[in-house]
């Protein structure tokens, strides 16, 4: 079996350390132990985005695939033993076992990632080269990112030794393993598993405070230019926070920034966030691979705060906050038969002076995947090229027409099969996936 494993979006700390995998025979039915190997990753490999193992393995229609990278040390001897799916959903961790005290940064055995798969067939004729089976995982926490911006009334504003930043009501461990197979039934149990793996935490009073101050040698200036600056970062265990008190909802506190003539400080809870669609919602679940990104908006008399949630792929150094910018597209699903199917696409962000070209930007690369997610290219025949698209339209636009044609028709080879293109505007991104499926 050959098992190649995908880490989208790897950062400076997403570095791969070491990788365990874990196989089950019979995974749907009575699930037994297969393998449960460990390796530890080259220093100059670390920091791939995907790797590959080859493994030799029992033949069986009904496989369950692990695979647990960067896993505490303290758990080591648990995984060891580990020969069920069951104690693999039940095994925890202690966030102290694998970031730093605040929580802050990993430790140096990395970030613990997870990622499951079931429904693999092995068969004694089975070609590893051919039958790879890929997997993405996913961080075990998420991550709660600060930003601050500053508008154009204030001349300036700074972080310095002064500035403390506190995460209340998080807490102290979480469940090491969860599936991303489908995250729509992913803590269901019974007939609508067969994807997914884990549970979700509750807790009812959490009380973990973290703190973190600012050691830099000079101050760090908060941009000119309407962009937002990464101030800081806690890392948090994924739960639920759905009381309707509130007193389970995580809890920002700024001290100490520094703006003209005036030292500012603030707070903010975590109740409501706004999607990469520009949809407010309440927020009841902290979920791992998430980024929780609040962005303090330094003005002259106050400090007001918004919180956006991305992807954690989607995470990047510098980016532009603006909640006011939007991103809709009338569906990011579509199914293509032998006809052309479209969509809408609109967006207000109409400006072009922060680094980002104004209006919808429309990718002309196309992926092409095979229904496993193994990507496609053009030595793969029908699986590959099958689509174009023509657009109502030019970039740069508010508005776009887009329209996906087959120019190859439907064959059993190919029903399936899906192709990814990227839609964008500013740092906005809508991923819309077209799926080969009969009319």
């Amino acid at each position: 079996m050959t098992i190649e494993v995908v880490a989208n979006g790897v950062l400076k700390d997403d570095s791969v350390r070491t990788a365990r995998f874990i196989v089950f025979d019979n995974a749907s039915t009575s699930p037994s132990l297969d393998i449960n190997q460990k390796i530890t990753l080259d220093k100059n490999k670390q920091d791939a985005k995907k790797f590959k193992s080859i493994f030799k393995v029992s033949s069986n229609p009904d496989k369950m695939v692990v695979v647990i990278l960067n896993e505490p040390q303290a758990v080591s001897g648990l995984l060891n033993n580990m020969t069920s799916p069951l104690g693999l959903e039940d095994l925890t961790f202690e966030m102290a076992q694998a970031f730093t005290a605040n929580h802050t940064e990993p430790l140096s055995t990395g970030l613990p990632m997870t990622g499951a798969v079931r429904g693999v067939t092995i068969t004694p004729e089975n070609d590893p080269a051919k039958n790879v089976i890929s997997m993405t995982v996913e961080r075990a926490v998420a991550r709660v990112e600060v930003w601050l911006k500053k508008a154009d009334d204030l001349r300036e504003a700074e972080v310095n030794t002064s500035t403390v930043m506190t995460l209340s009501r998080t807490h102290n461990l979480g469940y090491l393993v969860a599936g991303t197979k489908n995250d729509k039934t992913r803590y269901q149990t019974g007939a609508d598993e067969i994807n997914n793996l884990g549970h979700m935490l509750t807790v009812d009073n959490p009380s973990e405070i973290v703190t973190w101050n600012y050691t830099g040698s000079s101050p760090q200036q908060i941009n000119d230019d309407g962009t937002a600056t990464l101030v800081c970062a806690f890392y948090t265990p994924e739960r639920t926070c759905s009381d309707a008190s509130g007193d389970d909802k995580l809890k920002l506190t700024l001290e100490g920034i520094q703006t003209t003539g005036k030292v500012k400080s603030g707070e903010t809870l975590l109740d409501q966030f706004t999607s990469e669609s520009g949809i407010t919602q309440d927020l009841d679940t902290i979920k791992r691979n998430n980024v929780y990104r609040i962005i303090g908006n330094l003005k002259n008399d106050v400090m007001d705060f918004g919180c956006r949630v991305v992807q954690w792929k989607e995470a990047q150094e510098v980016i532009i906050i603006d909640p006011q910018y939007f991103l809709n597209v009338s569906t990011d699903q579509v199914f293509l038969g032998n006809e052309t199917k479209f969509i809408t696409a609109v967006t207000n962000y109409n400006i072009d002076n922060r680094g980002f070209p104004k209006g919808l930007q429309l990718s002309d690369e196309i992926k092409y995947y095979a229904p496993d997610n193994t990507e496609m290219d053009s030595n793969d025949g029908d699986r590959y090229g099958w689509m174009a698209i023509d657009r109502n339209g030019n970039n740069g636009d508010e508005n776009l027409i887009i329209f996906f044609r087959p120019i190859k028709i439907i064959t059993p080879n190919n029903t399936g099969c899906y192709a990814v293109v990227e839609l964008k505007a500013g740092n906005l991104t809508k991923r819309i996936k077209i799926t080969r499926y009969p009319l």
